[in-house]
């Protein structure tokens, strides 16, 4: 830091325009304005990093570059002008060194307002706006701060305090210390224990504007998502860039935990159940199947295969734990929208990653909806008329559900969309939507949209549909035609379809139930039907 102020601080020196090993530049005058140009971009260069001496080569390159490195002189030149910045880096050095003994002083600074710039397509932050010095002498010399103001106390060498204090600095304000002048202080609201997750959920504190503020203060990756609760709107599931944003509009509520809260006794069965990912030349994506009545059917589209696709997906061992974490908080979350955290500086999501959306969701190629369709004079690809029942709710996410747009849906993990997961300016649909509406643009190439993944109930209740329109299309087939399977199997397995019920209920006692059962009996009166023509 001493160095890099020193380095703004030192004047023009005597540039040696005589010497024979710059006339490769040109005449005098040529050369002058050549040195002169390299003063002043190195200055520039040392006086703003944190590592002063690492701008040499670039100085150099900056008077070479333009030069073959074959001509006669080249190198020459490259060593005088490396023996010349090396003498300014000196000059800078003993100014440091001798600025380091005197006393501190100490400074007060200001930063700027964070400014919510939506057109940057990510979270800036507070600090981004200071260049690598200044960001330097922060972190080396920060003695106190009241984050609520944005204003700091730095600690600083005389000569850094000269070059804020008098340099054009990325600061709003920047002054001595007085205390004549002190601004009575506000009461600092602090990271005291209760306004996290380190008290019982009885006592828990409010959380504020300077605690989040703290945290996005933090490295890149503290954005996880939370289990919040306020009395307006009872327990979601936010990022702490989402929450940050309520508490400015007054929200007021507790955190109840983060995704690292979540136990360790849970969360550590539920990875060995998982296990390791597929060695080398075995399959992460399952294949497709067909059959209704193969155990994997439908698989694709669940809970169970989701958290496998998270585990196995990440790009690194390390991630499989944190993104298992937030996958299980996740899926708490009434939206998925919601979660969208937005991106940091070098454009990665911050909150929900790849390998979770894909969890979180399955493409539309693997789900089938022929069995809920009406039916119709097509036999090959005719409905039965099932009920959609619990599989009506199901969220169905993509870019764009509006065809007046004139621009085609894509699915969050469309090539098209950049596959990057749901944002918050996404559509959300149902599945009955897609059953009720026929003026849909798809994108061809990934249906369109993607589907928030099928409950151990819905899942069971997708495959049962299958079965009975497996059943039913049989049924359609030219009475003279032999059925495909015995009639007794038949028989049984419309049995077991009529004692279909939702997991973990004694009784299916839903709207749709009837249509269900009267389905059911249709198909058994058909069967016995056949049974005595046969």
């Amino acid at each position: 830091m001493l160095e890099a102020a020193a380095a703004g601080s030192l004047g023009k020196p005597e540039f040696p325009v005589d010497d024979p090993a710059f006339a490769v530049r040109g005449n005098r005058t040529e050369v002058a304005k050549s040195l002169e140009s390299l003063w002043s971009d190195w200055q520039h260069r040392a006086s703003g990093s944190c590592s002063p001496g690492d701008e040499r080569w670039r100085a150099v390159y900056e008077i070479t570059g333009r030069l073959r490195s074959h001509r006669k002189g080249y190198d020459q030149l490259c060593s005088a002008v490396d023996e010349l910045v090396a003498s300014w880096e000196g000059l800078a050095r003993a100014a440091a060194e001798d600025a380091g003994a005197e006393r501190t002083r100490q400074v007060i600074v200001r930063l700027a307002e964070a400014v919510d710039d939506s057109s940057a397509g990510y979270d800036r932050g507070f600090l981004a706006d200071l260049d690598e010095w200044s960001t330097g002498v922060l972190v080396t010399y920060l003695t106190d701060a009241d984050w609520g103001r944005r204003t700091l106390t730095l600690n600083v060498p005389r000569l850094v305090a000269d070059r804020l204090l008098t340099s054009r600095s990325p600061f709003t304000e920047c002054g001595l210390w007085r205390p004549d002048r002190a601004e009575p202080r506000k009461p600092a609201v602090r990271l005291t224990p209760g306004v996290f997750d380190d008290t019982p959920v009885f006592d828990r504190l409010p959380i504020h504007a300077e605690h989040l503020r703290a945290l996005n203060a933090a490295p890149v990756g503290v954005d996880e998502l939370c289990l919040v609760f306020s009395p307006g709107a009872g327990s979601e599931v936010l990022p702490l860039s989402t929450l940050e944003t309520r508490v400015a509009a007054g929200w007021n509520g507790t955190v109840i935990a983060r995704a690292s809260d979540l136990p360790q006794s849970v969360i550590e069965p539920w990875i060995e159940e998982i296990g390791p990912r597929p060695t080398d030349g075995e399959r992460i994506w399952p294949p497709a199947v067909q059959n209704p009545y193969d155990p994997r059917f439908g698989a694709d589209l669940g809970y169970a295969d989701g958290a496998c696709m998270t585990a196995w997906l990440g790009y690194d061992e390390r991630f499989k734990e944190p993104d298992l974490r937030c996958l299980a908080m996740a899926r708490g979350a009434g939206d998925l929208r919601t979660l969208d955290g937005g991106r940091d500086r070098e454009g990665r999501r911050r909150t929900v990653s790849t390998s979770v959306w894909h969890g979180l969701l399955a493409g539309a190629d693997r789900l089938d909806l022929q069995p809920f369709r009406a039916p119709g004079t097509d036999r090959w690809r005719d409905g039965s008329g099932i009920p959609l029942g619990v599989l009506a709710d199901v969220q169905v996410y993509t870019t764009d559900a509006d065809p007046g747009w004139q621009r085609k849906g894509h699915s969050p993990f469309c090539q098209h969309a950049r596959e990057r997961g749901v944002e918050k300016n996404d559509d959300l649909l149902r599945v009955a939507d897609l059953l009720a509406r026929s003026d849909f643009d798809w994108c061809s190439k990934c249906h369109g949209y993607a589907i928030r993944r099928f409950t151990d109930t819905q899942l069971s209740y997708y495959r049962a549909a299958h079965q009975l329109h497996d059943i039913a299309e049989e049924l359609r087939q030219d009475p003279d035609r032999p059925l495909r399977m015995d009639g007794e199997l038949l028989a049984e397995r419309l049995t077991g379809l009529a004692s279909w019920q939702p997991e973990g209920e004694d009784y299916w006692n839903a709207p749709e139930s009837w249509r269900w059962h009267e389905i059911v009996r249709e198909l058994r009166t058909r069967l016995a039907t056949r049974g005595r023509t046969s």
